[in-house]
């Protein structure tokens, strides 16, 4: 699926209601980076974030939001839901990028992803759609670790209070959190699973 191709976007939820008739957790986990300043950043490279970033998630999470509204829950007692939505922003969805490693249609486009987040998730409540957002920091993916190996991001991620990359499974443990019927009384949050590089 084109994450920002409406009719890809359309095609494959058509898809998975052919295939399992409903449409119960989804995950928006669709992303690209850069490394720009402002002042260097060339206006295709900002469009192209935002609409791989912002406007894929968005995309997405329209199409879901539609055909969650035609299910019935699951479980008919206040923790049961008609869907649930988890988008992948980013700690800098919370924060500013630092000036060592600038990013800023990355970062604008991932608070465009909360924005979005919580929106729907106060528009959707009452209709029982739970749509949360998961914040990861430095997740030890092979392109990080050998940029930290060589150095390119090595300062960056001493920052990290924990001292160390996520695991790419503490975050997939983290969507399965927000997922689930344990955190059914949760809706509109930006989780951030980053070692504490946000509290700081």
């Amino acid at each position: 699926m084109d994450a920002s191709n409406e009719d890809s976007i359309t095609s494959a939820v058509a898809q998975t209601i052919s295939a399992f008739s409903r449409l119960d957790i989804a995950v928006n986990n669709a992303g690209i980076g850069h490394q720009d300043p402002t002042d260097q950043l060339p206006l295709d490279t900002w469009r192209r974030v935002m609409s791989v970033n912002l406007d894929g998630v968005f995309l997405c999470q329209r199409a879901q939001i539609r055909q969650m509204l035609t299910q019935s829950p699951l479980d008919p007692s206040p923790r049961g839901n008609r869907g649930v939505i988890v988008n992948v922003s980013s700690m800098l969805g919370l924060v500013a990028s630092a000036p060592a490693t600038p990013a800023v249609a990355y970062t604008a486009s991932k608070h465009g992803v909360m924005g979005l987040t919580k929106t729907d998730a106060v528009m959707y409540a009452a209709r029982g759609i739970r749509i949360n957002a998961i914040c990861p920091g430095y997740v030890g993916t092979p392109l990080l670790r050998e940029s930290v190996a060589s150095g390119g991001m090595a300062a960056e991620v001493a920052k990290v209070p924990q001292q160390r990359l996520g695991e790419m499974e503490e975050i997939a443990d983290s969507i399965t959190f927000l997922a689930s019927p344990m955190s059914s009384f949760m809706t509109g949050v930006g989780l951030a699973v980053d070692g504490g590089y946000t509290c700081q």
